[in-house]
């Protein structure tokens, strides 16, 4: 006769296999975040690209491709008399590929595209980016070479600002979320069609008050603003059709600033005054910290490759680990006049451009142990 207990039943495998992949689910998202130190690589002067090297030029703002990135700038051709746009393509290690003039020449720098406020690396290999040009914010595409395949002009500088702008990608369409510059409660879903041809635009009224907005995937942001009557912060986790995945209020917090840390599954929140929030998935502190200089309209989180974060203010770049301790920060070098944002290439180096008189510097980090 046959124990009752001799063969395990189909329960008792089903429920075993469940638990190992659970198991294996969690074990997939642990990480120990190591001790990093910011290491200087390699500088190059972008300046040099440019046609005129004797006339002003600049390399504004950085986007990061799947082989390198590309740096949108402009020169004078001081023998024309003519300020013109152009697109520069990188790889990884910092070789200069091409250069593309991708507008009309404009005979004052306050008409050119003069930095690129959001951008998205789309699924054929190409960049969508959003920039403000002569006081309208205006949808550019790049193909991988640094061409432009075409531009659209959006929204007005004057109703909206870049921190409450943010675009993802659509099977069919590329979508872009604003909030009004007044009181941030009427906010914009633009669908833009793939060829640039067609814009349609949908506003919706919330008691949501919209401080920033930032891209965790094609279809999930993280909202952070503030209840219209309370004035308390609120933090959403919302798709791009406005439905909430999960939500926060932190009524003591005047937050204005978050962004998803991909290694560790958490949050970082920044407040007005430059405090910074590591939550863990559900939005729950688990520690706070001062972070020096920070600005939610100037500055840029990066995450490491093990784990920690930087971020740039106007002449510094600091480097914090995962628990809240600064490790490490550099400083702007002599003769330069600000950071741009930083980019993360593929490769998991960090580069940031600096302005200095009438030349570009791009400065290539490594933060390795």
């Amino acid at each position: 006769m046959t124990s009752k207990n001799s063969i395990p039943s189909h329960q008792y495998w089903y429920f075993l296999v469940i638990l190992i992949a659970i198991t294996s689910c969690k074990n997939g998202f642990d990480f120990e975040p190591s001790l990093e130190a910011i290491t200087v690589e390699k500088m190059v002067d972008a300046s040099l690209l440019y046609p005129d090297e004797n006339g002003d030029s600049s390399c504004e703002s950085l986007m990061a491709t799947k082989k390198g990135f590309m740096c949108l700038g402009y020169y004078y051709d001081s023998q024309n008399n003519e300020y013109i746009n152009t697109i520069t393509t990188w790889d990884n290690e910092g070789n200069a590929l091409n250069i593309n003039e991708f507008s009309s020449p404009k005979s004052s720098s306050s008409y050119v595209l003069s930095s690129v406020d959001k951008y998205i690396n789309t699924s054929d290999g190409s960049i969508v980016a959003l920039g403000l040009a002569s006081n309208m914010y205006t949808a550019f595409k790049f193909n991988s070479d640094g061409e432009m395949l075409w531009e659209k002009e959006i929204l007005s500088f004057t109703d909206y600002k870049r921190y409450s702008i943010s675009l993802f990608e659509g099977d069919d369409n590329y979508f872009l979320l604003a909030s009004d510059d007044e009181l941030q409660t009427k906010h914009s879903t633009f669908e833009i069609s793939k060829d640039g041809s067609e814009i349609n635009e949908e506003v919706t009224e919330s008691e949501f008050r919209r401080f920033t907005v930032r891209k965790i995937s094609n279809d999930k942001a993280i909202f952070v603003g503030a209840n219209t009557n309370s004035l308390s912060g609120v933090v959403k986790i919302a798709d791009i059709n406005g439905k909430t995945i999960k939500e926060k209020d932190y009524p003591t917090l005047p937050l204005s600033f978050g962004v998803f840390l991909d290694k560790s599954r958490s949050y970082l929140l920044v407040d007005n005054r430059g405090r910074g929030y590591k939550t863990d998935k559900n939005l729950n502190i688990e520690w706070d910290t001062s972070l020096s200089g920070f600005s939610f309209t100037r500055s840029e989180i990066i995450e490491t490759e093990a784990g920690n974060f930087l971020y740039n203010t106007r002449e510094e770049v600091y480097l914090y680990s995962i628990e809240g301790d600064l490790l490490d920060e550099y400083l702007i070098p002599p003769e330069s006049y600000g950071f741009r944002n930083p980019i993360k290439l593929t490769n998991g180096n960090i580069v940031i451009s600096t302005y200095g008189g009438a030349s570009s510097q791009l400065i290539f980090f490594n933060t390795s142990e």
